[in-house]
């Protein structure tokens, strides 16, 4: 199952404010070491200041269901709050 999450926020800070939260607090590393989590990375698109994404993969659904209950993901949460990011969600495949 591959998803690609689209993070848009309202200016650069903002941006690299969450993305600076994340690799603070190692959310990268703590999915990555979930069942069944086989990719979590963030990218910074080229030629853009205000939007983020996130790639995804995990041996199967209901993997990716138990990690949006993690203590981590809860910290995410709270990112996106703070730095006012909007998300869309894609399944890939």
């Amino acid at each position: 199952m591959k998803l690609l999450v689209t993070y848009t926020f309202p200016d650069k800070e903002k941006r690299d404010g969450f993305l600076e939260s994340c690799r603070d607090y190692k959310i990268e590393k703590c999915c990555m070491k979930e069942d069944g989590c086989i990719r979590y990375e963030y990218e910074v698109p080229e030629g853009s200041d205000t939007m983020l994404l996130l790639h995804e993969e995990w041996e199967d659904p209901e993997f990716q269901k138990m990690h949006l209950d993690t203590p981590h993901m809860a910290s995410v949460k709270a990112f996106k709050s703070r730095y006012h990011a909007d998300s869309k969600l894609e399944t890939l495949e």
